[in-house]
């Protein structure tokens, strides 16, 4: 009879603690401090989808092994020491790489910004700050892309 009765205070015992810890997580989540306002996420440079001119794959003329595709706001760029995915945003003339995987940095940082122009059949892209990121050595090639 002595074990039964310290097992059923053993199992009153659970069933408080149980209780218990059930109230305090409720209490904790219901009446705690108000959850500070999430910071808002850095914005994204603005512009807008590639134009047409610019849809498609690219070969680097000097390194026709590296490609970059590009398409909406996206860009892939593959080869020699790249390999990655990110984001764009084109204003005009100006279009700006952004979120790179390849690259490593968050927004704010890791924005590459470019004049581009598209003449007798090739891309060049002129860089407008420096890119920190380690598509810029093929990105402001002078010999520019060609599509393919």
């Amino acid at each position: 009879m002595g074990s039964r009765f310290t097992a059923g205070v053993a199992l009153v015992a659970l069933v408080v603690a149980i209780t218990a810890a059930i109230f305090a997580i409720h209490s904790a989540t219901s009446n705690g401090a108000p959850a500070a306002p999430a910071a808002a996420a850095p914005a994204a440079p603005q512009g807008g989808p590639v134009p047409a001119t610019l849809v498609g794959a690219w070969k680097e003329v000097a390194t026709p092994t590296v490609v970059m595709i590009m398409s909406g706001t996206d860009f892939a760029l593959s080869g020699g020491a790249l390999t990655g995915v990110g984001k764009v945003a084109v204003n005009g003339s100006e279009i700006d790489f952004y979120n790179g995987s390849g690259c490593g940095l968050a927004l704010p940082g890791g924005v590459g910004r470019y004049r581009w122009t598209f003449a007798a059949g090739l891309l060049t892209f002129t860089p407008l700050n420096t890119d920190p990121c380690p598509r810029a050595n093929n990105m402001g090639d002078p010999q520019g892309w060609q599509q393919i």
